[in-house]
């Protein structure tokens, strides 16, 4: 009863997409110049979705997968000089490197898409594949995404966590640093020094017990002599 209904609703999904073929490239209002599920081939554009309503029923994925199973792919033709032209759909187990001997998953063989929607459904194990999508024609374009299905991405982990955190441990130190700047700068270029030549800096910590800073020396309540 649940595998029903859950097919039910993933074919509700495609309908939706063949009906409202824009609806994809908005993906949540998101630039195409910098949409992560958009590839150009010149002036040319695709947008790549994938569902799987079995665990979330409106959850859109792009190249990072969650879990594996049954995947709904749409293919989204942005231009509309695409719905002219035979347009396939092809995925493969693997990065692609050796597209001749790599295991196909799933083939779409090329054919029109008035509706501006390529769509179908496939089975997808853990590992990577590469999603390969074909357009005819005169002049013959081709789209490829690398797709993750229940993997971590490192790049992604390192962008997100490492980097934050380094930053955190950055202003920690220099928390902790900031006395010894502050004496530093003080000492270099703080206020004038009587008594004792000006320090120079590597010997900052051998001269600093013998200098007293002028403004001491007008709090002990002497006038152009030093306290004693």
């Amino acid at each position: 009863m649940i595998k029903h209904m859950t097919r039910a609703g993933s074919m509700v999904l495609l309908l939706v997409a063949a009906l409202y073929p824009g609806a994809a490239v908005a993906h949540e209002g998101a630039d195409l110049e910098v949409d992560p599920c958009v590839r150009w081939v010149g002036e040319s554009a695709v947008h790549f979705s994938a569902y799987q309503p079995q665990y979330e029923l409106k959850a859109q994925y792009c190249t990072d997968i969650p879990k594996t199973g049954e995947t709904f792919l749409v293919v989204d033709l942005v231009d509309p000089a695409l719905r002219n032209v035979p347009v396939g759909l092809r995925i493969v187990k693997g990065n692609g490197s050796n597209e001749a001997e790599a295991q196909t998953v799933a083939d779409w063989r090329p054919s029109h898409h008035p509706t501006g929607v390529v769509g179908g459904e496939t089975t997808l194990d853990e590992g990577l594949y590469r999603v390969i999508i074909t357009a005819e024609g005169r002049n013959p374009s081709r789209y490829q995404y690398l797709l993750r299905v229940q993997m971590i991405d490192y790049q992604k982990l390192v962008r997100s966590v490492v980097v934050p955190l380094l930053g955190v441990l950055l202003c920690v130190w220099l928390r902790v640093q900031a006395p010894a700047i502050e004496l530093a700068a003080e000492l270099v270029g703080g206020p004038p020094f009587v008594g004792r030549p000006a320090c120079r800096p590597q010997r900052l910590g051998l001269c600093r017990a013998h200098i007293q800073p002028a403004r001491h020396i007008r709090r002990a309540g002497h006038r152009g002599r030093p306290a004693i």
